[in-house]
């Protein structure tokens, strides 16, 4: 296309029809570029996302190829307008909310591969100074992968995706947690998992409801360090509060001492509940 141009400028230099011709030949490259090389990047987008194509690198090449693809519809200005965005549509936004998807899946695989019974119990966990093995290999997978994500979405479409990549992380998680029992030095490695679990979602300008997110992890770590009666003050004043009360109650039972503190725990938790209606009421 720059060759024609120029060779227009040097024919029909002070010609009437230098801007008829120059406007076909834009307007020719502008449906061929479409047809030929955007529709196929929208045509790959979706194809990463195929279940008998999928990958734990999927999600991070669909941001890849995504940007690759905005930056050519840039490009094309006032064009695409008219040429590309009907092959665009709703196709981006549709396929970055099948992602979260892709990527809990492949959260699940790296926690249940990795993470083991005596993380959060006994000399295992007061022995180590790190993160666990499988938050390691979780945040090596998340952290390009939201790297790629801010650089690709902008202002709200990376917030909004931000934090509903931290809330679906959230809810796995938790549910992954019932798996495992934890003592207080167990606590403590998992206070430093979320801690590395948090950094990995940081960005530029981290939504407030990220943070928020991981403040509420913090607080499900921390009930397995506190005393019994201490609970239910801790759980009433927090962000645990927010949870309903079958959620609560599974994160308790997997308490070293429930067995042997079960009424305790149970008479702290019951407290902070009618102290939590008195106070709604």
């Amino acid at each position: 296309m720059d060759e024609a141009i120029d060779r227009c400028d040097i024919v029909l230099k002070g010609s009437e029809l230098r801007g008829e011709i120059l406007t076909k030949v834009f307007t020719s490259f502008v449906a061929s570029f479409g047809d030929e090389y955007v529709a196929k990047l929208m045509t790959l987008t979706k194809e990463i996302l195929q279940e008998q194509r999928l990958t734990p690198d999927s999600p991070l090449q669909f941001f890849i190829v995504t940007e690759a693809l905005l930056k050519r519809i840039d490009f094309l200005d006032e064009q695409f307008e008219t040429f590309i965005a009907p092959l665009q549509e709703d196709s981006p936004t549709q396929l970055t909310y099948q992602v979260l998807t892709v990527i809990e899946k492949a959260i699940g695989q790296i926690l249940t591969a990795h993470q083991v019974k005596g993380d959060f119990l006994g000399s295992q966990a007061s022995m180590s100074l790190s993160s666990s093995k499988a938050c390691q290999k979780c945040t090596d997978y998340l952290q390009p992968l939201v790297t790629v994500i801010c650089r690709v979405l902008i202002e709200q479409n990376c917030d909004h995706f931000l934090t509903a990549l931290a809330r679906s992380f959230k809810d796995l998680y938790l549910q992954h947690l019932r798996k495992f029992r934890f003592d207080p030095d167990g606590a403590c490695m998992l206070l430093r998992d979320v801690s590395e679990y948090r950094q990995a979602f940081r960005s530029p300008s981290l939504p407030a409801a990220v943070d928020d997110t991981f403040d509420l992890l913090h607080e499900v770590a921390n009930v397995f360090a506190l005393p019994p009666e201490n609970l239910g003050g801790f759980v009433r004043e927090g962000k645990l509060a927010t949870l309903n009360k079958q959620t609560l109650h599974h994160i308790v039972k997997r308490r070293w001492d429930y067995k042997t503190n079960a009424d305790k725990l149970s008479a702290s938790l019951k407290h902070a509940k009618e102290a939590k209606d008195e106070k709604a009421t």
